[in-house]
């Protein structure tokens, strides 16, 4: 039988599927939430064996009442679920590609899909340290910035002349809009702002690449973003 949503407590993990996600028969969108402390949302694409794991979001986690309220490492930022009909939850705050839809109970398990893999709170302590280093990095200098389409692994962000920038994954192809809005410079920092999350996210302009401070970044090695081959504009910011 279905566990309620306030037996949350009561079993190690949880787990849900993002309904009607992508329109993708390969593509499935899953949220696990970790003895009601953590949480982990990621992309299942492919079959089997052969199959990619995207971590999109993961961090901390606390209930108050019937809202959910995620803290995702990578960007700072807080998304927020509600309790509906019990069991299923409904995304009142996140990322474009899950703002306004639910995710459905699939079932209960006794320890992290891939714990093997992710270690969140080991994932914490090290983006406090690197956050903490790359803040004290931050000046008023005016420091160019290339216009372009920027990457890190599967994560794309893509900003104009017109101060309009999105934020996406590029999966077999395929666009999947992670976030959108506006973005202003000052000095060496590239702020992004998010009306979903309502949030600021923050780079710093370098040489040639811009360094993800609170941003959605996946796990990857690196926080750089370099210009993706052909894909700059003739615009250069001052």
């Amino acid at each position: 039988m279905l566990k309620s949503f306030y037996n949350l407590k009561k079993t190690l993990v949880q787990i849900y599927e993002l309904k009607n996600s992508f329109f993708e028969k390969n593509i499935l969108c899953y949220l696990e939430m970790i003895n009601n402390r953590e949480y982990c949302i990621y992309f299942i694409i492919g079959p089997g064996d052969d199959r990619l794991i995207l971590f999109l979001s993961f961090g901390s986690m606390s209930v108050k009442g019937s809202s959910i309220f995620l803290t995702d490492i990578g960007s700072n930022s807080t998304l927020i679920l509600e309790k509906r009909n019990n069991i299923d939850l409904f995304v009142k705050k996140g990322f474009k590609l899950m703002h306004g839809k639910y995710f459905i109970y699939v079932d209960e398990s006794d320890s992290f899909t891939h714990k093997s893999i992710l270690d969140i709170n080991g994932e914490s302590e090290k983006r406090k340290k690197k956050v903490e280093d790359y803040l004290s990095l931050i000046n008023s200098d005016h420091i160019p910035l290339q216009l372009g389409v920027y990457d890190n692994g599967y994560v794309y962000l893509d900003i104009n002349i017109n101060f309009d920038f999105r934020i996406y994954y590029l999966i077999e192809r395929k666009v999947f809009l992670l976030s959108e809005g506006k973005w202003m410079k000052d000095g060496n920092k590239l702020q992004l702002y998010d009306s979903y999350l309502d949030y600021y996210f923050l780079l710093l302009i370098d040489s040639g690449s811009l360094i993800s401070v609170y941003f959605p970044n996946e796990i990857n090695e690196s926080d750089r973003y370099y210009l993706v081959k052909n894909g700059l504009y003739a615009f250069i910011m001052r």
